[in-house]
C-alpha cells in the first residue's frame, strides 16, 4: 500500500474536496490527487527547484493542467 492510499480515499468519499500538498517537492502527492482532475489540487513548496521538478513531473504524467503551483512560504 502506498502512503497516499488512505488519503485517496477519503478524497474520493468528499466531494468536492481541494487537496493541499504543502511541501510539494518533486510533487508525487500532488500528481497522485491529480488525474483527470477529479479534485482540486494546489502544490506549494518554497524550494524553486524542487516546484520546477514538481511542474516537470506532472507534464510527464500528463496532470499538469490539474495542479495550481505556488511558489510561497506556509506560515
Amino acid at each position: 500500500m502506498c502512503v497516499q492510499e488512505p488519503a485517496l480515499k477519503v478524497a474520493n468519499i468528499v466531494p468536492g474536496v481541494c487537496v493541499v500538498d504543502a511541501f510539494c517537492g518533486g510533487g508525487g502527492t500532488a500528481i497522485v490527487f491529480a488525474p483527470a482532475g477529479k479534485k482540486k489540487v494546489i502544490a506549494i513548496d518554497l524550494d524553486a527547484e524542487g516546484l520546477e521538478m514538481a511542474k516537470y513531473n506532472a507534464c510527464i504524467f500528463g496532470v499538469e493542467k490539474n495542479i495550481f503551483f505556488l511558489f510561497e512560504m506556509i506560515a
